[in-house]
């Protein structure tokens, strides 16, 4: 998804736990939401973190909590106390047998391992919900 480049601490670097991702604490904007992230530069091109810039990214998360099923068609995602996380209402667009669910809200794609849903077992078309804890946004350099 498309989004916006707020604003950017380049003096708080950040480690993405299970990761050897390094980035920074900053805020973005996109038709969703304003909120809290932590942003991983493609490589090469981290002059595109800058307040303002417009950065094609995909969603990476520290940990997925309190999944449930959902039956309301609201898409959304609200920001939580704690900065870098939220509520995510959405709608499962892919799910992987033994693998992945990927969960879209209003464009905005979340992967998740089947082993963080708790019990659940969404199929394709279902409605759910979830905080999500620790958002990093991975700009793809394109």
């Amino acid at each position: 998804m498309k989004i916006t480049v707020i604003a950017i601490d380049q003096d708080e670097v950040a480690l993405v736990r299970g990761t050897s991702a390094l980035g920074w604490r900053g805020k973005f904007g996109c038709p969703l939401v304003v909120g809290e992230v932590v942003f991983i530069p493609a490589r090469g091109l981290e002059d595109n973190l800058r307040a303002g810039n417009h950065i094609q990214a995909e969603t990476g998360y520290e940990e997925i909590s309190r999944f449930t099923m959902n039956s309301s068609p609201a898409e959304s995602m609200q920001p939580l106390e704690l900065r870098g996380d939220y509520l995510i209402r959405g709608l499962v667009v892919h799910v992987a047998p033994e693998g992945m669910i990927r969960v879209s809200v209003r464009g905005l794609e979340f992967a998740i391992e089947r082993r963080e849903l708790e019990g659940a077992d969404p199929r394709v078309g279902d409605h759910v919900e979830f905080c999500l804890h620790g958002l990093s946004l991975w700009d793809t350099g394109e």
